[in-house]
């Protein structure tokens, strides 16, 4: 294998590490600012399912020369994010069930770049999983019910909050416009969730998506 494939193979498992362990964190938040008990549960278990696959590719990135990465990211993941922080725990979960359909799509379209056999072997692993995750976070919104809505004077706050954080952040009108879309219009979100799970889910396959 040619060191410039290695390196992209490399480049590509870090991203996965990160990626995992950013939900390792944010399952482990949300679990813990949980009342309900089966709820906790089950982001707990979310949490160390993410943990397993960020074990996973730490090991493959030991065995192709690699050294250990570090976490990057917000110790509390996700979690701590403004959208998530207005919109509430629930919001957040409808935001994680789009992030899991996302992975899949992803993680599909690695299966046919990286053309690395044992690489390969554990995305097949956590494709599988990460369908787990999205029908466990289906269940858990579900279950809850819709959406609580905030009080006036709060929800005023809020968008003050998103709208100055925005300006001064200087973000992308793509991370503008997705906010507004988990903001406003959550069920667009979620049928996208789906199809791109079915598109991760099945490589791409057109008639399976259509």
């Amino acid at each position: 294998m040619a060191a410039f494939d290695n390196k992209n193979i490399l480049d590509a498992l870090e991203a996965n590490w990160q990626a995992e362990m950013e939900g390792f964190h944010t399952y482990t938040a949300l679990s813990n600012s949980e009342a309900d008990p089966h709820r906790r549960n089950a982001l707990r278990g979310l949490a160390m399912a993410e943990k397993h696959h960020a074990d996973l590719w730490v090991k493959r990135i030991k065995e192709l020369g690699g050294t250990e990465p570090q976490f990057g990211g917000n110790p509390n993941g996700q979690a701590a994010s403004l959208a998530n922080r207005v919109g509430g725990a629930d919001l957040a979960l409808r935001r994680l069930e789009i992030d899991e359909a996302r992975d899949i799509a992803k993680y599909g379209k690695q299966i046919k770049e990286l053309g690395d056999e044992p690489s390969i072997a554990i995305l097949d692993e956590v494709i599988a999983d990460e369908r787990e995750h999205y029908l466990t976070l289906s269940n858990l919104i579900r279950s809850r019910g819709a959406l609580p809505a905030l009080p006036p004077g709060q929800a005023q706050a809020a968008l003050a909050e998103l709208v100055a954080a925005r300006e001064k952040g200087h973000s992308q009108a793509a991370g503008w416009v997705g906010d507004a879309i988990y903001g406003i219009n959550d069920g667009l979100g979620s049928i996208f969730g789906i199809v791109s799970g079915v598109s991760g889910a099945t490589l791409g396959n057109s008639h399976f998506v259509l």
